[in-house]
């Protein structure tokens, strides 16, 4: 999914949660160039903090896509009279990263950047252990499977909780490709010349493939109205029956951060919005106030909240259930007469070559391999080759078999 970086940042907001009433501000073509801000600060041996430094589209750039990432800013977390972590950009992630950084429970850290010659600093805000996850697991229900997160702190001192995810699935193309095109051979046999069998792991490397996508939506919880601290079926995935996702098999990894409850409020009016309008990257028809300042410019308006906190992860996988419905592309395989009899002068070599050579349209199998290979199965290259549907070929480390 591509992501459009616009915030609107215009005109009041509704102050209470029950608003009916769609805000729709008068749009200028005034160019909104606003800082975002947007990641975690995290700490431990396999952590990494990840913060992307980007800036706003005007809400009349319809044609761009994706952020207006800055690569040439400055970045540092500061502990409160403490060290200060440099945070190096990482072109593949789009982000300024730093893996390992020694934070202490309980200490308070900010995140400091300089973009395009101006100076930002965050509020301190103090960094918090976030517990264990109890279990992720699949539930179906009524239209098809919703996917489920508990956890719980026995201190009663978390009681603000985020989760995002990475999903991976398996799926499979329609058909398996039992035959290749050999133009590297320049004789050929009549009845089978440049159609040759395909090797076992390239028809596997046509037909098995794996797609891996993060969390978009904003994934919140708290357990601060409870007596305990204890978070029971936290909503985090919905297939609906027959998704591709849940055809052959799933995973999902899922990360937990807690919040403090100022965070957690900015979350709140920030997943309340976008779900009205559209994804997090959307445009937003209101002000939102986070907690980064223009050092120099206080009222300047700055996107983005910065928490400081460990993470806990946990990955499971599941199987379709037995009654699953599988669904299929519509992808009927073709019987492709190679040269009619009524064609004197075709010349199979020439017919196959113009057929097969290209690699969009693939040859499946012989119709009849004990008659002369005249007649063959075939199918277009998005019904064969699963990388035409945006996965790729290459098993994830991670993956059982």
């Amino acid at each position: 999914m591509k992501r459009k970086l616009i915030y609107g940042l215009l005109g009041m907001m509704c102050l209470t949660w029950h608003c009916k009433d769609p805000y729709r501000p008068d749009v200028t073509s005034t160019d909104v160039h606003y800082l975002v801000v947007d990641g975690a600060i995290t700490g431990g041996q396999d952590d990494t903090t990840a913060i992307m430094i980007s800036h706003t589209r005007p809400l009349t750039d319809n044609n761009a896509s994706g952020p207006l990432v800055d690569a040439g800013a400055r970045v540092e977390v500061e502990a409160k009279d403490g060290p200060t972590y440099p945070l190096v950009f990482n072109p593949a992630s789009s982000k300024y990263e730093a893996t390992g950084l020694p934070l202490q429970a309980g200490a308070e850290y900010r995140l400091h950047v300089w973009s395009e010659q101006k100076e930002y600093l965050s509020d301190y805000t103090p960094y918090k252990l976030t517990p264990p996850i109890d279990s992720v697991y699949g539930v179906e229900e009524k239209g098809g499977m919703q996917i489920y997160v508990n956890t719980h702190d026995a201190t009663n001192t978390s009681q603000y909780y985020r989760w995002r995810y990475a999903e991976t699935w398996e799926y499979h193309s329609n058909y398996q490709s039992q035959l290749k095109f050999d133009t590297l051979s320049p004789d050929f046999d009549p009845l089978h010349p440049d159609l040759v069998p395909r090797p076992y792991p390239e028809i596997q490397a046509l037909y098995r493939c794996w797609h891996t996508l993060p969390s978009y939506n904003i994934l919140i919880g708290t357990t601060s109205q409870l007596s305990a601290d204890v978070l029971y079926k936290g909503p985090l995935v919905f297939f609906s029956s027959g998704d591709e996702r849940l055809q052959v098999l799933y995973s999902i990894m899922v990360k937990q951060t807690v919040l403090t409850r100022e965070a957690y409020n900015y979350w709140v009016n920030v997943k309340k919005i976008t779900e009205q309008i559209g994804d997090i990257f959307g445009p937003l028809p209101s002000e939102i106030h986070g907690n980064i300042h223009n050092v120099n410019d206080p009222a300047e308006t700055v996107v983005g909240f910065i928490t400081a906190a460990s993470s806990m992860s946990q990955r499971i996988f599941i199987k379709p259930p037995a009654d699953w419905i599988r669904s299929h592309y519509n992808c009927p395989a073709d019987t492709v007469v190679i040269c009619d009899p009524m064609e004197p002068d075709c010349d199979p070599w020439q017919r196959r070559k113009g057929l097969f050579a290209g690699g969009g349209y693939f040859p499946l199998n012989w119709v009849d391999p004990q008659l002369p290979h005249n007649k063959i199965l075939a199918a277009s290259g998005s019904c064969v080759d699963c990388q035409y549907r945006g996965g790729v070929n290459v098993k994830p480390d991670f993956w059982p078999n």
